[in-house]
């Protein structure tokens, strides 16, 4: 990739307001497919046809795990290549094409199937999207630009939503599918056709080259901080992939919310997520990604304490509400600042590969939900989500760790221009 801009005379390299805004459309779209599909009526849906917990939670590892593993070659395919638009699109569409088959009326093995290829193409495509972050603006405002698009990501999901659950009551579940698909392929849209062309690194052949993923392995081992961000974003984001897996799941069970309510709640939450992405993208660039981080992930214990003790349905929404929205929207937005602190130039696609690696193969207490889920009742689901507490608890201390000031090392981004 080319390198950023670094000085003043250089801030016109950087695309106008309309790419960034276009770019942040994207996270628009895949936040419909993620909301609706994972969240929302992918499980339920399952469910409902007679397949338990478990098997829907390895769906979901497996789907995450494939995903993880091919992220850094993905990345460094990207570096190497320049062909950050052309992966993007290819998976975005397979994504979309997957997710509408699951209208068809297959077996449960193929729909499993089919959910576990557009899961997979779905978070792949985030490497793509995510490595453009650092070509879109100047160090100090791409906590702003990707608090902009985290949020414009949840202000799609409210219309969104309530699409979704008109189709539901008019065609069935089964209708949802074709339309999540069809609306994140026209969203995704505008960032196809506006995304600035990312130039290839020259040297090796941009055919996969697993020698550069090594090499980029043993910069972030050799790297104290990239091993604390890598290892605190793993545990953060394994408790996030669990609660956007089974978060309808939980409030169905644990305090029996029916379809207008589980529409309403997770509306609410879109809207708290909404105004804590554009906060946390201004508190990444005022007070420093890794604080805002840091306050994201306290947030997100809280809402993980409150829904396993919460005395009852109004207590639970008024206090996970803020707390989930504030640290949902806060360790997306403020993670992707403090990945690109931490990268050197020229290896964007790679590092944002391994943070997709952290943050896919992390599906862990996905597992462990379903387990203790399983063992049945409410006060079951209510103990799994206390049991995520364990997993954020420790990220917080490892990100706590991480130096204040946190910069690539010059060393690591000359070597990577050179290769």
């Amino acid at each position: 990739m080319s390198a950023r801009p670094e000085s003043g005379a250089a801030q016109a390299a950087y695309p106008s307001a309309a790419v960034v805004g276009c770019w942040a459309a994207y996270d628009l779209a895949n936040t419909i497919f993620s909301g609706i599909v994972v969240t929302r009526y992918f499980g339920l849906y399952m469910a409902g046809k007679g397949v338990g917990l478990l098997p829907l939670a390895l769906a979901n590892i497996a789907s995450m795990f494939l995903a993880g593993v091919a992220s850094p070659a993905a990345g460094a395919l990207m570096d190497r290549s320049g062909r950050g638009r052309l992966l993007l699109v290819a998976t975005t569409l397979g994504c979309a094409g997957c997710t509408a088959f699951l209208f068809l009326p297959s077996g449960n093995e193929i729909l499993l199937g089919a959910f576990v290829a557009a899961n997979f193409l779905y978070n792949l495509a985030l490497v793509f999207y995510n490595a453009y972050l650092p070509h879109l603006g100047p160090p100090e405002r791409q906590g702003r630009i990707s608090g902009i698009g985290t949020a414009v990501g949840y202000v799609g999901m409210i219309p969104a939503l309530f699409l979704a659950h008109a189709a539901e009551g008019k065609w069935g579940i089964p209708a949802v599918f074709p339309l999540a698909g069809g609306l994140f392929l026209l969203f995704s849209l505008p960032c196809f056709f506006t995304i600035p062309r990312i130039q290839p690194i020259p040297g090796e052949s941009p055919l996969l080259s697993w020698r550069r993923v090594r090499e980029g392995a043993m910069l972030v081992w050799r790297s104290p901080a990239a091993r604390l961000f890598f290892l605190g974003n793993f545990l953060c984001t394994d408790v996030l992939n669990a609660l956007i897996f089974w978060i309808m799941v939980f409030v169905e069970n644990a305090f029996e919310f029916d379809g207008g309510q589980k529409t309403a709640y997770q509306a609410g939450l879109v809207v708290s997520n909404i105004a804590c992405s554009f906060a946390a993208g201004w508190l990444s660039d005022r007070i420093t990604a890794r604080w805002t981080y840091l306050l994201s992930i306290s947030s997100l214990a809280g809402a993980l304490l409150a829904a396993g003790l919460a005395p009852s349905k109004a207590f639970l929404v008024w206090t996970t509400v803020p707390l989930a929205g504030f640290g949902l929207g806060g360790i997306w937005t403020a993670g992707r600042k403090l990945l690109f602190e931490l990268t050197p130039p020229g290896r964007e696609g790679e590092y944002s590969g391994f943070y997709g690696l952290t943050g896919k193969v992390s599906s862990l207490t996905t597992g462990l939900y379903a387990i203790v889920a399983t063992s049945g009742g409410a006060w079951a689901h209510r103990g799994a989500i206390l049991a995520l507490l364990v997993p954020v608890l420790a990220s917080w201390v490892l990100i706590k760790a991480l130096p204040a000031r946190i910069a690539a090392s010059p060393e690591a981004g000359a070597a990577a221009r050179s290769r």
